[in-house]
C-alpha cells in the first residue's frame, strides 16, 4: 500500500528490511572501495525494489557517489529522509525512470519521489515510459546516455 503525507510519501512495508538491504548495499560499496573502486565511481542502481533500496542506500552516503539509477520505484522510508538523508549526497547525480502504467508502482509515486529529492536539491533528471512496470529500448538508451556523461564528460564537463 502507498499514502500520501504532507511529509512525502509513505509506503506500508517492512522498515526493517529495507534497512537491512541498505546495510548490505552498504557492504558492497565498501567491498569495492577497498577493492580499489573510489565511491566516485560507483552507480547504484535498480528497477522496483531494487531502485527503492539504491535510493535509500545512496542519499545517506558519507561521501558522494557517481550516481543512482531508480526505475519503477519510489522513495522508501521518505519521512525518515529529511533527518538521516547525508548533506554530502546531496550532488549525487539520480536518474528516475517510471512506466506511464504501472499497475504495481504507480507512476505518480514516482514522480513524487523526483519531486521530493529536487525539492531537497538533489540533480534529478525525470523520465516517463510508455511501459507497465518494466524496462523499454528508450530508457536503456536514456540510461546509457546518462552514464556516459557521468563517465566521459568530455570538455563540456558531467551533465
Amino acid at each position: 500500500r502507498f499514502a500520501f503525507s504532507a511529509a512525502g510519501l509513505r509506503r506500508g512495508g517492512d522498515e526493517a528490511g529495507i534497512r537491512a538491504s541498505g546495510s548490505q548495499v552498504e557492504a558492497l560499496i565498501d567491498a569495492e572501495e577497498r577493492r580499489g573502486i573510489a565511491r566516485a565511481n560507483i552507480v547504484l542502481g535498480g528497477f522496483s525494489q531494487g531502485g527503492a533500496i539504491a535510493l535509500y542506500t545512496g542519499l545517506r552516503q558519507a561521501r558522494p557517489l557517481a550516481g543512482i539509477v531508480a526505475l519503477s520505484c519510489y522513495l522508501p522510508l521518505a519521512e525518515a529522509l529529511d533527518a538521516e538523508r547525508n548533506p554530502a549526497s546531496s550532488t549525487t547525480p539520480i536518474l528516475i525512470g517510471h512506466g506511464r502504467s504501472d499497475p504495481l508502482v504507480p507512476i505518480a509515486l514516482g514522480r513524487l519521489t523526483a519531486e521530493r529529492l529536487k525539492t531537497w536539491g538533489y540533480p534529478v533528471q525525470w523520465h516517463s515510459y510508455d511501459v507497465a512496470h518494466g524496462v523499454v529500448p528508450e530508457e536503456l538508451a536514456d540510461i546509457r546516455g546518462w552514464l556516459r556523461r557521468r563517465f566521459d564528460p568530455g570538455p563540456a564537463g558531467p551533465g
